[in-house]
């Protein structure tokens, strides 16, 4: 219930503002064509006096319907066309009163009217708005700021739509639907005011959960990667040094040196291995007593040549 009244509220129009007069001189046209009638039953002589007479009501009778054009008259066929739910035809109207008088304030009332019920919201206001500023009257203004106010409220600019109920009670205090229509606004913008708020805060505090969870998930991220490698650093200390024999390289001198110590390499993979680019103790003590071999068969070779070069002696022939 209380929904469909505010939405009888905020479509409220204001009366439509013109001046109209019904027309009365069908009676005093009666009362003459009563006249002629018994006029014409007086005898002849009396007729060449009466005729001027009847052809003057005559004429008068036939351009009596057909009333004047005029910015009234365009703005009581609107109104009529208005009446019947012929917001089109009536808006038609309208433009012609403003045509033949352009500075008047009922006939842009009364269209701005007709194009909000048409849903023609941006031309009822500027339709309202010219109505309010031609008009002397304080009634015209107060109403064309009522009607504004409308057109606000069915856009759901509160703010705008108070402010121009406000300044419709300015002109005229008076007004019950100004009033009424002033303090609905007055609670749907608090509401409104008050939902932007609450969405503003839970945007905020949503912002503040996506940040706190991303600097939680990076923080993980990083103890991840740190435990990754410490993890893997132990690994790399844990993992044992691969021994020339597991290579299956053989060791430099072990193929030719023919050293007898040969068979002990068995032993030898017990002990600790050396660094890579180092020689191992059993190595550097081989290739040591190769070179004093090597050293040896050379100093006797040399022995030997120095022995063959010394000059022999002959025995004297006696």
């Amino acid at each position: 219930i209380i929904q469909k009244v505010e939405s009888l509220e905020k479509k409220e129009i204001e009366a439509r503002v013109f001046s109209d007069y019904k027309d009365q001189f069908q009676w005093f046209l009666a009362i003459a064509m009563l006249f002629l009638l018994i006029d014409t039953l007086l005898p002849a002589r009396k007729m060449k006096r009466t005729f001027p007479f009847m052809a003057l009501l005559a004429l008068m009778a036939a351009t009596n319907p057909a009333e004047a054009q005029t910015p009234e008259s365009f703005i009581r066929s609107g109104n009529n066309r208005y009446e019947s739910g012929d917001f089109s035809g009536a808006t038609e109207e309208y433009y012609c009163s403003i045509d033949a008088e352009k500075n008047n304030p009922k006939a842009w009332f009364n269209l701005g009217d007709a194009q909000f019920e048409q849903q023609s919201f941006d031309m009822a206001e500027s339709s309202f708005q010219r109505a309010f500023d031609l008009a002397e009257d304080p009634e015209i203004k107060s109403k064309a700021q009522h009607n504004l106010g409308n057109i606000y409220f069915n856009q759901q600019d509160y703010a705008k739509a108070l402010e121009a109920y406000k300044n419709s009670l300015k002109l005229d205090p008076s007004s019950e639907s100004t009033r009424k229509n002033y303090a609905l606004t007055k609670r749907l913008l608090q509401e409104q005011q008050q939902q932007q708020q609450q969405n503003q805060d839970e945007q905020q505090d949503k912002d503040e959960n996506e940040s706190d969870s991303k600097k939680n998930q990076d923080q993980q991220e990083d103890q991840d990667s740190k435990q990754d490698e410490k993890q893997e650093n132990q690994n790399s200390q844990d993992k044992p040094e691969p021994s020339k024999e597991d290579s299956k390289e053989p060791e430099s001198g072990d193929s030719q040196s023919g050293d007898p110590q040969k068979n002990e390499g068995e032993s030898d993979q017990k002990q600790p291995q050396p660094k890579e680019g180092q020689l191992s103790r059993e190595t550097a003590e081989r290739l040591l007593k190769a070179l004093e071999n090597q050293e040896r068969k050379v100093q006797e070779k040399l022995a030997e040549e120095r022995i063959l070069a010394q000059p022999k002696t002959r025995e004297k022939d006696w």
